[in-house]
């Protein structure tokens, strides 16, 4: 249906409870919803390889929920310093406005029956499974064996990346991680062919809007597409920062997958409303660089390990 390499998606869901819709899911203790999310993803075109960090902010989040993140390779996963958002966005603000990773823990992989579980990992206060499947059956009946949802919508999410033979990462919060409102970043770097974002979602009634901003790091300019189409969403900034992003990025992702002379290319969606494609980026026909229109921060307040409790970042801050 699409080519392969370019398709990844991301569900966030609540453990135990069937998803309402794409932004928001239901638990014991009512809705959770998506106040904002904001990645950067780093694309290494010399090696194939991407590095991808994201975070979200969500409104009454429970102590059981989750998501689940497909790529097309098996992820190396670490934790990310919030800092870096904050550093892209002293770069790439109008100039009108005012204004380590964590250590992981594996703990083996095994194999159940057609799911198999390939690693785990504790990283950033989640646990993290990382599964591969031969029948989307198969690892929705797996997911919900193990505490996940389990839904007819699901299993048609699930089936084109089984089908491609894609790893599947199970996120959720590990025993004891502090009960809070923001996921502190999580860097996952794997193999493939294009730079991507996991933008295509379940399909469900009832989609409301987010805020969303993705930073892409390439050694050009890019352009966005879903699926084969254009993105409506303009570049919102365009340039080369030279040591400046060096600077941003030097603790975030390995040195070697940019340098000064990579772009930075920025999609800004105050009111993301998820399709059924994944979002990827090509190298633009376009050079020039486009100054910016971000006025403001995109504020998800992820924590670091050092906040673990301590209230900071516990109530989303979505600033536009």
């Amino acid at each position: 249906m699409r080519p392969l390499g370019l398709l990844v998606a991301l569900l966030v869901f609540v453990l135990r409870a069937e998803p309402v819709d794409a932004c928001a899911a239901f638990g014991p203790a009512g809705p959770v919803t998506i106040a904002g999310e904001e990645a950067l993803i780093v694309f290494d075109a010399a090696r194939g390889r991407q590095h991808f960090v994201r975070t979200a902010a969500f409104d009454g989040a429970p102590s059981d929920f989750g998501f689940l993140v497909p790529s097309p390779s098996q992820p190396e996963l670490a934790e990310a310093p919030a800092e870096v958002f904050r550093e892209l966005f002293a770069i790439y603000r109008r100039p009108e406005s005012r204004r380590s990773r964590g250590a992981l823990r594996a703990a083996g992989g095994g194999s159940e029956g057609e799911v198999e579980v390939v690693a785990r990992e504790l990283v950033a206060g989640l646990d993290a499974t990382v599964l591969r499947a031969t029948d989307a059956d198969a690892l929705r009946a797996w997911l919900q064996r193990n505490g996940y949802p389990s839904s007819e919508p699901l299993r048609a999410w699930l089936t084109p990346y089984v089908t491609k033979g894609w790893y599947v990462t199970a996120f959720k919060l590990a025993p004891g991680s502090r009960r809070g409102f923001a996921t502190r970043a999580v860097r996952m770097s794997f193999d493939t062919r294009l730079p991507f974002y996991p933008y295509a979602e379940p399909a469900v009634e009832g989609r409301r809007g987010r805020p969303f901003r993705v930073s892409v790091v390439a050694p050009w300019r890019v352009d966005a597409r879903l699926g084969h189409r254009r993105w409506s969403t303009a570049v919102a900034f365009a340039d080369r920062p030279g040591d400046r992003l060096v600077s941003a990025l030097r603790d975030a992702v390995p040195s070697e997958a940019f340098d000064a002379s990579s772009w930075l290319t920025v999609f800004d969606e105050p009111r993301s409303i998820r399709p059924d494609r994944d979002l990827f980026f090509a190298r633009s026909d376009e050079s020039s660089t486009v100054a910016s229109t971000i006025r403001r921060r995109l504020d998800v307040r992820t924590v670091s390990a050092s906040d673990e409790g301590s209230g900071i970042g516990t109530l989303p801050d979505v600033r536009l």
